[in-house]
């Protein structure tokens, strides 16, 4: 089996968890969107942080933490914007000092917000930092946190009777990826349509 491991450039607006903002996994519609479409989803294989794998010596000085998940290729279905809920739009980009998103708004009335898997905390440094030794380390710190959290901390949630969103990992498929140059272009968090 060949794993297609996507550039470190491309991948954190490739491997993303979807959100509904609009219902827990219990409630209403947006519970099962994709059963709006007929054809069965694709799949595609990547590892989400292929950047975090590390050699004996790395390993030593900053710790394995949790780069087994982040290296371990995974296969995940890849969203399809113009069949899943009725269809996506973007709506506008955002995120926080780390974490990318798009919001997108579905033909069936629902917001989902796709946020990125891995964080980006260099953000916060200075150029001349964030280009150093340093700002590779800040970085190579995301392996301390696990990849899947977003996954487990749901369920958990649900079993304690918390109001949550309900992720669902997936991809971006490659046409939509035209939407990331149009973020590269928006100011932060300016609306997109």
């Amino acid at each position: 089996m060949r794993v297609r491991v996507i550039k470190p450039g491309a991948w954190p607006l490739v491997a993303l968890s979807l959100c509904s903002a609009a219902a827990t996994a219990s409630q209403g519609p947006a519970s099962n969107p994709e059963k709006t479409s007929s054809e069965s989803p694709r799949f595609e294989t990547l590892a989400p942080g292929p950047r975090y794998e590390a050699g004996w010596l790395t390993q030593f000085f900053l710790g394995s933490q949790w780069r087994d998940l982040w290296t371990t290729p995974i296969e995940a279905p890849v969203l399809d914007l113009q069949s899943f809920d009725g269809g996506l739009r973007p709506e506008r980009r955002g995120g926080g000092q780390q974490t990318r998103n798009l919001r997108l708004q579905s033909g069936n009335g629902h917001t989902w917000s796709f946020r990125s898997v891995d964080k980006d905390p260099t953000g916060q440094l200075d150029p001349e930092t964030r280009a150093s030794a340093l700002g590779d380390i800040v970085q190579d710190l995301t392996s301390t946190v696990h990849p899947g959290a977003a996954l487990v901390v749901a369920p958990l949630l649900e079993a304690v009777g918390v109001l949550h969103a309900t992720p669902r990992l997936a991809l971006l498929a490659a046409r939509a990826l035209q939407l990331r140059e149009r973020l590269r272009a928006a100011e932060p968090r300016e609306r997109l349509v």
